[in-house]
């Protein structure tokens, strides 16, 4: 089977981190030398150290960057190219797949199915694989899917818990920081000609949540901003509509591949 590691920026979230994702590797009996869980700082691997004492994931806490944007660029950097990876917020709950009566199920295969991202990639020549981006059954059922519930043109692939094989050209950029999956999945697109999403399958995580690397300075008129960039540098790709929150929503124009 295909070989990965997986990557978990975080920040001030001890408790978080234990409770949920490192839960989710445990079931799913990751094996925690493939585990790398990334730190702002000297003072943080302190605290995490201490808060994993005990715990079997706790090999491998590596002091990176302060800030999303940073700690993301830092860990492109700190893997070879070509390293198959798989990054985690510290607050995913479970993976779940739509069943055959339009309900979310847990899925028992964590591990086959990030095997198979890896392997779909290798196959279809792409880079970056996710999941459908909201846990709602409803939205999944009515959504467009190709042969074996997957899309390969261009998706948005959600940054809180996605797969790629490492390229040190594509980056994260502090100008669209808060959207920064919005502006990945376009640049993987752009370069391999699509992305892969699993549109039969999503995972549960916090959305906005307080805390973490992605949290400082956040408003929805930063958030905006980010996505009124996005959308004059690449018109023929995004456009946006203003949701009752006052949030700008992204939404891709071309959904084909474009090979």
């Amino acid at each position: 089977m295909t070989s990965y590691k997986i990557v978990i920026p975080t920040y001030e979230r001890t408790k978080v981190l234990i409770k949920k994702t490192l839960k989710v590797l445990e079931d799913s009996k990751i094996d925690p030398r493939l585990v790398y869980i990334f730190v702002d700082d000297k003072a943080q691997k302190i605290k995490y150290e201490q808060a994993l004492e005990n715990n079997k994931y706790n090999r491998n806490i590596i002091i990176g960057k302060r800030g999303l944007t940073n700690i993301s660029n830092f860990i492109v950097d700190y893997f070879p190219t070509g390293e198959r990876l798989v990054a985690m917020d510290d607050d995913i709950t479970g993976l779940y797949k739509l069943d055959n009566q339009n309900k979310l199920k847990r899925v028992n295969n964590f591990k086959q199915i990030l095997h198979k991202g890896f392997k779909l990639l290798e196959e279809k020549k792409l880079q970056l694989f996710g999941f459908y981006p909201v846990a709602n059954a409803y939205f999944m059922q009515t959504k467009k899917v190709q042969p074996g519930g997957i899309n390969t043109g261009l998706s948005f692939i959600y940054g809180a818990f996605y797969g790629f094989i490492n390229d040190k050209s594509l980056r994260f950029y502090k100008s669209t920081q808060y959207k920064n999956d919005y502006h990945y999945s376009i640049l993987s697109y752009l370069k391999y000609g699509g992305v892969l999403r699993f549109d039969k399958l999503t995972f549960k995580s916090t959305i906005y949540a307080k805390g973490g690397n992605n949290a400082a300075g956040r408003t929805i008129e930063k958030e905006n901003e980010c996505a009124a960039r996005l959308q004059k540098k690449y018109p023929d790709l995004v456009t946006f509509h203003t949701k009752k929150d006052g949030r700008n929503q992204i939404k891709f124009l071309k959904q084909t591949h474009s090979s």
